[in-house]
C-alpha cells in the first residue's frame, strides 16, 4: 500500500501529530468562499484505489466534527485545529454550568455543520494571515467569526472572538489605532448586553479616548467619535439609574458626566435630554432651583427645534418644580402650556396627564370647580383608551373633586345653624337637591333648589293652563248640546 503524501508545508505539530497524520484517512473539503485558503482545501492527495475506498468509507463512519478536525490536521493547520477543539471543550463545560450564554440555538457546536464549516474556514484564514505577519487580516477573520455568532445568538463564542479581536487589534500598525478603538466598542456592547455596566464604561471610555479628534466614520457616515459619545453617555445614565437613590452625589456625578459627553458629541437634542434627566433628579432631591435651570434649558432647546413633545415635557417638569417651590400660579401657567402642546401634537395620553395635573393643582388651591372641570376632561380622554385601570383612576379623581366642591358648601351650611341652612341640608339628604353651589355646569348631576322651584312653577302653570282649557272645552260641549236639542225640537214642530 502506498503512503499518503501531504502538502509541502513547514513542520506541523510534534512527533505524535506526524504519526497520526500518516495513519488517519483523508477527507476532502472544497471551498470557494475564501480565495486565500482555497488552494489548501482544493489540492488533491495522491493515493491508490484501495486507499480511496477506505477514505470514502471513513467519511460515513465518523462524525462531521471528526472528519473536519482530521482535514485540518492533514492540511497542516494545527493552530486552527487546537482552537476549534478548545472551543468545543469549553462549550461542553459551559453547558454543564447554569451560566450559559446560548439563548435560542440549543444545538451543540460539534453537531452544527454550518458553524463548524465557517469556524474551520475562518480559523484557517486567520492562521495563514498570522504566519504571513498580516495582523489586520487576522483581525478581520476574528471579527467575521464574532459577528457570525452574534447573528446566531451564540454569545459565548461571539464574546470569545470579540476578545480575540481586541488582543489582535493592538498588533495592527498603520491605522492610527482605529481597529483597537472598534474592538473596545465591540467589547463594550457585549458587556452592556450582559448588563455589566461597570466593564462597559471602561471599554467605552477607552473607545472615546481613542476616537477623540479623529475623523473616522462608520458606514452610515456618522463620526466614530460621535458614536463613542452616544455609547458612553448611555452607560453613564444606566449607572446612575442602578445606584441607590440615597447616593445623591454619585447619581448626580454620573448624570453630569453624561451631560459633558453629550456636549462633546455636539448633538443639541441629546444635550437637552440629559439636561432634562438632571433637572428631574434635582427636583427629586428637593433642589428646585437647579431643577428649574436645567428644565428651562431643555425647554429652550426644544423651542429652537420646534419639538412640541419635548416642550410639553419641559413645561410639565417646570410645573412640578414650581409647585414644590410654592409658585402655584407659575405652575398653572406651565401646565396650561403643556396642555396646549399636547393638543397640538394630538397625544391623548399627554392631554389626559395635563388635565389631571391641572385638576390636582386647582384642588390643592381650593378651586374645586376648576378642578372638577379639568378632571372631567381627563376622565373623558381616559375613556378613549382600553386601559381599565386608567379609566377607574380618572373617574375616582373626578368624583373626589366634585365631592370636595359640594363639601365646602355643606360644611358652611352646618356651621351657620339657621333655618335656611337646615332646609338646604334636608333637601340634600332627602332629594339630593343642593344649594351649596350655583355652578350648574360643573354640578349638572345635582339640581339646585332654585332650579327645582322653577321647574315646579313651570309645572303648576302648565297644570293651570290645562285646567282652563278643559273648562273651556266642557262649556263648548254644553253649548253644542243645547243647540243640537233646540234644532231637534224645531224640526219636530215643523213636522207635526
Amino acid at each position: 500500500m502506498s503512503t499518503t503524501s501531504f502538502p509541502a508545508l513547514p513542520l506541523v505539530g510534534g512527533f505524535l501529530t506526524q504519526q497520526v497524520l500518516r495513519t488517519i484517512p483523508e477527507g476532502k473539503y472544497k471551498t470557494k468562499s475564501n480565495p486565500q485558503i482555497a488552494p489548501f482545501f482544493n489540492q488533491e492527495l495522491t493515493h491508490d484505489d484501495k486507499h480511496t475506498e477506505i477514505i470514502d468509507t471513513a467519511k460515513y463512519r465518523y462524525s462531521f466534527m471528526h472528519n473536519l478536525c482530521l482535514e485540518m490536521l492533514q492540511l497542516g493547520f494545527h493552530m486552527a485545529f487546537r482552537e476549534l477543539f478548545k472551543l468545543v471543550e469549553e462549550e461542553k463545560k459551559a453547558a454543564l454550568s447554569e451560566d450559559s450564554f446560548r439563548k435560542t440555538d440549543d444545538t451543540p457546536i460539534e453537531e452544527h455543520q454550518e458553524k463548524l464549516s465557517y469556524l474551520k474556514e475562518m480559523l484557517i484564514s486567520a492562521e495563514i494571515s498570522k504566519r504571513q505577519g498580516r495582523s489586520e487580516s487576522v483581525y478581520n477573520s476574528q471579527l467575521s467569526l464574532a459577528q457570525f455568532f452574534t447573528e446566531h445568538q451564540d454569545f459565548r463564542l461571539a464574546d470569545h472572538f470579540f476578545t480575540a479581536c481586541h488582543n489582535t487589534s493592538r498588533q495592527v500598525l498603520g491605522d492610527g489605532r482605529r481597529k483597537e478603538a472598534e474592538a473596545n466598542c465591540y467589547l463594550g456592547n457585549s458587556a452592556e448586553r450582559r448588563k455589566d455596566f461597570a466593564s462597559a464604561r471602561e471599554y467605552y471610555e477607552e473607545f472615546y479616548s481613542l476616537t477623540t479628534k479623529k475623523t473616522w466614520k462608520i458606514d452610515n457616515g456618522t463620526l466614530l467619535h460621535k458614536h463613542a459619545c452616544d455609547c458612553l453617555q448611555r452607560v453613564y445614565i444606566q449607572l446612575s439609574e442602578l445606584l441607590p437613590v440615597d447616593q445623591e452625589e454619585d447619581v448626580l456625578n454620573h448624570l453630569h458626566k453624561a451631560h459633558e459627553i453629550a456636549k462633546a458629541g455636539g448633538d443639541a437634542i441629546e444635550i437637552g435630554k440629559v439636561g432634562y434627566l438632571i433637572g428631574t433628579k434635582y427636583d427629586f432631591y428637593g433642589k428646585q432651583k437647579e431643577a428649574v435651570e436645567y428644565h428651562t434649558e431643555y425647554l429652550e432647546l426644544c423651542e429652537s427645534f420646534n419639538d412640541e413633545v419635548g416642550m410639553g415635557k419641559a413645561c410639565q417638569a417646570l410645573a412640578y418644580a414650581n409647585q414644590r417651590q410654592g409658585k402655584l400660579e407659575e405652575a398653572v401657567k406651565n401646565l396650561k402650556k403643556f396642555l396646549q402642546m399636547s393638543e397640538r401634537s394630538g397625544d391623548n395620553d399627554s392631554r389626559r396627564a395635563a388635565c389631571s395635573d391641572l385638576g390636582w393643582l386647582y384642588k390643592s388651591m381650593g378651586k374645586y370647580e376648576q378642578s372638577s372641570n379639568y378632571y372631567k376632561r381627563a376622565f373623558e380622554l381616559s375613556k378613549k383608551t382600553s386601559n381599565l385601570q386608567i379609566i377607574n383612576a380618572s373617574s375616582c379623581e373626578y368624583a373626589i373633586a366634585l365631592a370636595h366642591g359640594l363639601l365646602t358648601g355643606e360644611v358652611e351650611a352646618i356651621t351657620r345653624n339657621s333655618k335656611t341652612s337646615l332646609e338646604s341640608l334636608l333637601s340634600w339628604k332627602s332629594n339630593r337637591v343642593q344649594n351649596f353651589s350655583g355652578d350648574q355646569r360643573t354640578y349638572s348631576m345635582f339640581q339646585t333648589e332654585q332650579l327645582q322651584e322653577d321647574k315646579e312653577d313651570i309645572f303648576e302653570e302648565s297644570n293651570d293652563v290645562e285646567t282652563c282649557s278643559d273648562n273651556e272645552a266642557f262649556g263648548n260641549s254644553e253649548r253644542n248640546d243645547i243647540s243640537v236639542s233646540d234644532n231637534l225640537e224645531k224640526n219636530e214642530t215643523e213636522v207635526f
